[in-house]
């Protein structure tokens, strides 16, 4: 598996690079030999590069998502029980108005 996560890593990497070089122009660079061993691939070693960068990418932003939603759920669930039980009517104001 460590492997596989190295090989995701390094396919992202070279994405982003073949990318950033087509916008800047630049032919060196720390990713230049990964550009050039991305670029001596076949077209559908580009593709399951791509496909499964895309995979990779969209699951850990998934799971980040939907941890954020999990915790805010969490939150707003226990400000509901805390109103309801009155336990936040004893708490001071935040303004002397």
């Amino acid at each position: 598996i460590s492997k596989l996560v190295a090989f995701l890593a390094i396919s992202l990497s070279i994405n982003v690079s073949v990318v950033a070089a087509d916008v800047i122009g630049e032919e060196s660079g720390p990713f230049a030999s990964l550009r050039e061993q991305y670029a001596a691939l076949s077209p559908k070693g580009q593709f399951v590069t791509g496909a499964c960068v895309g995979f990779v990418g969209t699951r850990i932003a998934l799971t980040s998502a939907m941890g954020a939603v999990k915790i805010a759920g969490a939150v707003f669930v226990t400000a509901e029980v805390l109103h309801y039980t009155g336990i936040l009517d004893d708490l001071p104001p935040f303004s002397n108005e």
